[in-house]
């Protein structure tokens, strides 16, 4: 893929430094004012015609600035709205437009993506699972498993997720009791899959690592296969195929159905534990390993592009596709790797770490931020 030099994230993060703070009390502020699009300087080394060109790609659209000490974990967002944790003890919650809905204080919360439903926000915590209500913020359940927890899952009136122990978990969305509890045979980083009546999730102990599917109402074992270790991807679940990439750097697909691998294929880089490929729309997956990222047709295992890099590695799952045909995906040296299909790559860096990146509403980009003198939540429209 063509390549341009790596540019300020200005019409974005820099941004948010006029939004408003969340004040350490964790109580929620006045709504942020909308960030308007900062002008990049001129890039003489830009060949593309993009950068303070007539294209607006990365205009933001809300800011929010969490404060010099916390940052913002990776995001969770739908058509509706937007949530985040952030400093270890903090849920906040903001509507389509980037007001702040409200803000919970809960210490141990885990910095990573919550899980939202129509009603829920689902926070994985350093000792299970705490659930407020979407519209107010009310606690509406706890379930203490005594382990950290992953991202959960939401499916009907379930929710499956993992724990670091080894074990997938299937909690009520109702009352948050634990419905099983399957033991797997080894570590667990990533989150699990589900299509609403299998769930899937992976474990690597180096040497020894696998995927197993279960029963989503029961729990019982479906299938178990081995797979390459040291570098084994959570899995997706997408055209009744589950869609991984090992530690032999191979992306699989295999069958929901009964674990048989039915495709495999070639990448540059590795699988990365803690995540998992996202479903692309179309019947299509892309994937992120240790070196970029490649969009497959996820039911054949056909190629339909890559994007590499070599000057860093990956910190968090992929996004996308954006409106204009863009995925996103963030970087362990803190910037913002953006590729589109017509094998166009550019770079962002902004006054913090892009911790994590997701779709949100109305075909934005949500994007987060840490470490930096503003760290915070971004809305960005023109990717």
């Amino acid at each position: 893929m063509r390549s341009t030099r790596t540019r300020r994230l200005a019409a974005a993060f820099v941004a948010l430094g006029i939004a408003g703070a969340l004040g350490a009390c964790g109580g929620a502020s006045a709504a942020p004012t909308p960030a308007p699009p900062a002008q990049a300087p001129e890039d003489p080394y830009d060949d593309t015609g993009t950068y303070g060109g007539q294209d607006k790609l990365l205009v933001t659209e809300w800011a929010w600035d969490v404060g010099e000490n916390y940052g913002a974990a990776a995001p969770a967002a739908d058509g509706a709205g937007v949530a985040v944790t952030s400093g270890g003890h903090r849920v906040i919650v903001f509507d389509r437009a980037g007001k702040v809905r409200w803000v919970a204080d809960r210490e141990g919360v885990r910095p990573i993506a919550p899980a939202l439903t129509a009603d829920l926000v689902i926070t994985p915590c350093i000792d299970g699972l705490v659930a407020h209500d979407r519209s107010g913020g009310k606690l509406r359940w706890e379930l203490s498993v005594g382990q950290k927890a992953s991202t959960p899952v939401p499916t009907g009136n379930m929710a499956v997720f993992t724990t670091r122990d080894g074990t997938l978990r299937a909690a009520d969305l109702r009352d948050g009791r634990e419905r099983w509890a399957v033991k797997l045979p080894g570590p667990v980083l990533g989150r699990a899959a589900t299509n609403g009546t299998t769930a899937v999730a992976t474990f690597d102990a180096g040497r020894s690592a696998g995927a197993v599917a279960v029963d989503l109402a029961t729990g019982r074992e479906r299938w178990k296969v081995d797979l390459p270790g040291s570098g084994l991807s959570a899995p997706a679940v997408s055209d009744r195929m589950v869609v991984l990439i090992g530690g032999d750097a191979v992306v699989r697909g295999l069958s929901l159905a009964d674990g048989s691998e039915r495709w495999r294929a070639k990448a540059p880089g590795r699988g990365v534990p803690e995540f998992a490929p996202v479903p692309a729309g179309d019947g299509a997956v892309i994937v992120g390993h240790s070196r970029g990222m490649a969009l497959y047709d996820a039911k054949r295992g056909d190629l339909a592009w890559g994007a590499y890099i070599d000057h860093a590695s990956v910190i968090g799952a992929p996004a996308g596709p954006g409106p204009d045909g863009w995925f996103a995906l963030p970087l362990d040296d803190g910037t913002l790797m953006l590729a589109h299909v017509n094998e166009r790559v550019e770079y962002f860096e902004g006054e913090g770490r892009v911790t994590g990146v997701a779709s949100g509403p109305g075909g934005l980009l949500i994007a987060t931020t840490s470490g930096g003198r503003v760290n915070g939540v971004g809305a960005l429209s023109g990717w």
